[in-house]
């Protein structure tokens, strides 16, 4: 049976440095910053709560690997060894896995058990202290780092105390947590703690004593409560339990949940057990999911991708069965993604050039260019596109890559601007992927590809909406300051259309694997104020004429061009540069300058006329995306 339960401080470190507590080898690494533990600190010493463990007891025959609390090792990646808490090895004669709070295990290791990084260049290579002198109570909880200790002559406790900084770090020296903290209120009032034997004045001492006595309350009373689960249960199960427990409020992470399941069900195998988020890691590397694929920035997008070529399938193997829910996949919300099946996984995985080549394929579709996943309006929109190719390639449909490609992008850039999955795309999206299967598998019953578009439009237009007009989306370039998916989307051909830079024509704006590119305002923020008055600025973003926020008046650079643009008249910008049309105007069009526009913008430095016919240009390309064409 299940059951809560509460350790205090100094039990946990207890538990985590004898081997009673132990991490699952397939958790991430501890993540936290110095400030996320100095919270935790801060919680501690007030007495406030301060979360849970989840905690799964072990079989005495457990195949799971697990392993001391620590932190990542120093060397090369395939050498560093890790700094573990206590002897890595040692087990207790019950032990339980923390499932759940593995980030805060460590950190409370960090901060009251002493575990730091040897290499003084790493983050954790230091110890925290408490500081009686400071009066400002939320910077009570300071971290020092190796490198500054002995500098600052805090290497020592008599050096520190005498700074009125008092480790935090529990010492067996002291025997228990009680009388380490007990001689910290005597030092306080030993003259032989203090330079020269300068004592502080009385108030001063008692204050400082009142502080000592209240953390050490903070510290002695706080407890993290713990839920632990037998070990009747194998690890599909837990998985099933984490998920019953995402749909009552507790957050917990879909992909550890995925990435626990396909341990459990591949550990056996004659291959190397699956593990997710390195496989994730990896596919990052492959050219098309480079700044797609990464195990600690969304990395459940990955998921609902190969979740996406599973719903593609014509045949796919039978999924998995979540606490007894054995309705079909039918989305890619968290509970489809722990019900597709390790099977599919590993036949993803064994392809993860394609699928990778899929990723990139979709930036190519929808932008003529790669780009990274921060910069796509609703990226979870890409795994329809995934799905489409990889039933295509992989399960065998007969679908022209070009009709695909002109379907897709007709989709995605309609769905962008109705904003059709600002709610409810997780579900939304399975339709939409079996409506493009349905619309390709179609196009031999026309005759022409004219006649298939034509059939297509008005299918589209049934399920996402007509096609904006153009003068519509030259209002959306216009507005003052866009924001959200639709910014995004706005953004998207003006970062993606450039191949070249403005300024230097030989500096190619990557924006996936290349130098630094920043968007840069084409009349700058301090060139508008310093010319134009507030008031004519105001007016112009009321009439929607454009303002300098407006999507019309930006366009990528390279850092250094950026920085030579800075606050110039942009003529000046492009005369010093020897930019012009006669010889630069492939370069001028990709940054949506046209002849009319580069008038606007040299001859009449007037940003109102520049931003309406660059938006109209800009505003041309996206209707052209709209459209169901070759």
């Amino acid at each position: 049976m299940s059951y809560v339960a509460s350790i205090r401080i100094s039990e946990l470190l207890g538990k985590l440095r004898e081997g009673e507590f132990l991490i699952p080898k397939f958790q991430r690494e501890f993540v936290w910053s110095v400030a996320d533990v100095t919270a935790l600190i801060s919680s501690i010493i007030k007495n406030r709560p301060i979360g849970m463990l989840t905690l799964w007891e072990q079989p005495d025959s457990t195949a799971l690997p697990l392993e001391h609390v620590s932190l990542a090792g120093t060397g090369p990646e395939d050498q560093a060894e890790p700094t573990y808490f206590g002897e890595e090895g040692a087990r207790t004669s019950r032990y339980y896995a923390v499932l759940d709070g593995r980030q805060r295990c460590t950190a409370i290791a960090v901060a009251f058990g002493g575990l730091k990084s040897p290499d003084k260049r790493k983050k954790f290579a230091g110890k925290f202290y408490l500081d009686v002198k400071t009066e400002n109570e939320s910077d009570r909880i300071i971290f020092k780092k190796t490198v500054d200790l002995e500098k600052e002559k805090i290497d020592t406790l008599a050096g520190a105390i005498s700074k009125g900084l008092f480790p935090l770090e529990f010492s067996n020296e002291y025997e228990t947590l009680e009388k380490q903290w007990n001689k910290y209120g005597r030092f306080v009032r030993d003259p032989k703690f203090y330079p020269d034997g300068k004592m502080p004045s009385v108030s001063e001492i008692e204050r400082r004593e009142t502080i000592l006595d209240d953390a050490f309350a903070g510290i002695n009373g706080s407890t993290l409560a713990t839920y632990t689960v037998p070990k009747k249960y194998d690890l599909g199960t837990i998985c099933e339990i984490f998920e019953t427990l995402n749909q009552t409020g507790t957050k917990v992470s879909t992909v550890d949940l995925i990435h626990s399941f396909l341990y459990s069900f591949t550990a056996d195998d004659a291959q190397e057990p699956f593990l997710l988020r390195e496989w994730i890691r990896e596919l990052g590397q492959i050219d098309g999911a480079i700044k797609w694929a990464d195990p600690d920035h969304r990395p459940e997008l990955i998921a609902q991708f190969v979740t996406s070529c599973y719903l593609a399938e014509a045949t796919p193997p039978k999924q998995r069965s979540i606490g007894g829910d054995n309705k079909p996949i039918s989305s890619v919300k968290s509970g489809d993604l722990l019900k597709t099946p390790p099977e599919h996984w590993r036949t993803v995985s064994g392809r993860s050039q394609n699928f990778a080549n899929f990723i990139g394929a979709f930036q190519d579709c929808v932008a003529g260019k790669r780009f990274p996943m921060r910069m796509c309006p609703y990226p979870i929109s890409a795994g329809i596109y995934v799905g489409l190719r990889w039933a295509n390639e992989i399960d065998g449909k007969d679908w022209q890559l070009d009709r695909i490609n002109s379907l897709y992008r007709s989709f995605f850039w309609r769905n962008v601007f109705h904003g059709r999955y600002d709610q409810g795309f997780l579900t939304k999206m399975n339709e939409d992927l079996q409506l493009c299967m349905r619309l390709l598998s179609a196009c031999p019953d026309y005759p022409s590809f004219g006649s298939w578009a034509e059939y297509c439009s008005k299918e589209r237009d049934r399920a996402v909406g007509a096609v904006m007009s153009e003068q519509d989306i030259i209002t959306e370039l216009l507005d003052a300051k866009p924001t959200g998916a639709k910014q995004k989307g706005l953004l998207l051909p003006v970062v993606c259309g450039p191949r070249k830079d403005i300024l230097d024509g030989e500096a190619v704006i990557d924006l996936v694997t290349g130098d630094s590119i920043e968007l840069h305002h084409i009349f700058p923020q301090k060139w508008i104020r310093n010319n134009i008055d507030n008031e004519k600025i105001s007016k112009w973003e009321y009439e929607g004429l454009g303002g300098r926020n407006c999507v019309a008046n930006f366009t990528p650079m390279i850092a250094r061009s950026n920085k030579v643009w800075n606050d110039k008249l942009p003529r000046r910008a492009l005369a010093d540069a020897d930019v012009r049309p006669e010889t630069q105007s492939a370069i001028l069009s990709s940054h949506f300058i046209s002849d009319e526009a580069y008038i606007s913008l040299v001859e009449k430095s007037d940003p109102v006329i520049f931003w309406s016919q660059r938006a109209k240009d800009i505003a041309k390309k996206i209707r052209t995306y709209m459209l169901v064409g070759l």
